[in-house]
């Protein structure tokens, strides 16, 4: 009976004993598999995560492409070609007004007569026009009349700069034909640079020239910029909206999606449904990172569900317009995507169990 009872014993120690490592076995393979399946999970998420990042850069590059002519031309060098090509173009006008008339008329009137073409020609919409200097800086033909038979050799801009000597000195012997001076532009009031391109019409002994604001120039290629870029959309919600620093802090320069907030307020202060101010962090990243650009997620109003969603954005500043330019996607479908990834692990995880 002793022996009988001593087996029994025995028996079930082994019993407990294989039991036990059957469960520490079972323990390490369980938490083996779920760690495997975090551990891919993670990788996935990353991988989506890599690619969304690479997808949104990609839509900005579209938009980078789309107003790359208009960006280039407000470039100085490519405002004074812009310039330039004016000037050119009328000078042929005048030379060849000059070359027609000269056997008909005396040179008196024939000079009078192109004064008189200098002081009315106008381009770009009317909003162009030329000046014209005697070589001792006498003004014969100027958009303000007031300033016609004055001698404005010691005419200085709002910074104490000579220009009407820049503008003679710009003709001569080693000169580029360019002044820059700066003035008080009547459309913006603010104190602005002016380039002018000027030459020397030697059939009357005359300096003569054409200049435009920079701003002005620049306005008009954003303005084009903007047509586009406002227009411009791709994927099922995706759109692009840009921002400008102005006097009062940020302001909208268009928005893909809700035209209306064009020079609307862009406040930093926002924060999203989890308190991220993310439009303070997408200004100051995308400064800061101006050539790589900066990528901020944030909790944001899909117009497509109604929903607030994962939204990720990738902006780019543009130093020489004073913009950041934004692109975006909704990431639901990738969240969607993880958390079936995640309730399959658990129903693998529970199969194994079972």
């Amino acid at each position: 009976m002793s022996n009988y009872s001593l087996k029994i014993r025995l028996l079930m120690v082994f019993i407990v004993s294989i039991s036990i490592m059957a469960l520490i076995f079972f323990t390490i393979v369980i938490r083996g598999a779920n760690a495997l399946g975090l551990s891919q999970m993670n990788t996935q998420a990353e991988l989506i995560k890599n690619q969304n990042k690479q997808e949104v850069k990609n839509y900005l590059q579209i938009a980078q492409e789309a107003v790359k002519a208009s960006y280039d031309k407000t470039k100085q060098e490519n405002i004074v070609h812009k310039i330039k090509y004016d000037a050119i173009a009328f000078e042929e006008i005048l030379t060849s007004m000059y070359e027609t008339k000269k056997g008909t008329m005396d040179e008196k009137a024939l000079r009078e007569l192109l004064i008189h073409v200098i002081q009315g020609y106008r381009y770009n919409q009317g909003t162009g026009y030329f000046f014209a200097y005697m070589p001792d800086s006498t003004n014969v033909a100027h958009d303000s009349v007031n300033l016609i038979g004055k001698n404005l050799i010691d005419r200085k801009d709002i910074k104490g700069n000579y220009t009407v000597r820049s503008i003679l000195d710009s003709v001569k012997p080693g000169g580029d034909n360019t002044a820059t001076y700066y003035n008080k532009n009547p459309k913006t009031g603010e104190i602005e640079g002016k380039i002018s391109y000027n030459f020397y019409f030697k059939p009357l002994n005359l300096i003569i020239g054409t200049g435009e604001y920079m701003s002005t120039i620049k306005e008009f290629h954003q303005s084009m910029a903007i047509d586009t870029l406002s227009n411009l959309t791709y994927g099922d919600d995706g759109y692009f909206f840009a921002v400008k620093k102005s006097k009062d802090g940020y302001t909208y320069v268009f928005h893909g999606m809700d035209k209306s907030l064009q020079d609307q307020p862009f406040e930093l202060t926002t924060t999203d449904t989890h308190g991220k101010r993310y439009r303070e962090e997408l200004i100051l990243e995308s400064i800061k990172n101006e050539k790589e650009g900066a990528f901020v997620t944030y909790h944001y109003n899909n117009p497509s569900t109604g929903k607030i969603e994962p939204k990720m954005v990738y902006a780019k500043y543009y130093k020489d317009w004073d913009w950041v330019l934004v692109s975006n996607i909704y990431l639901q479908r990738v969240e969607e995507s993880i958390k079936t990834q995640e309730s399959k692990m658990g129903e693998d995880i529970q199969s194994l169990v079972i």
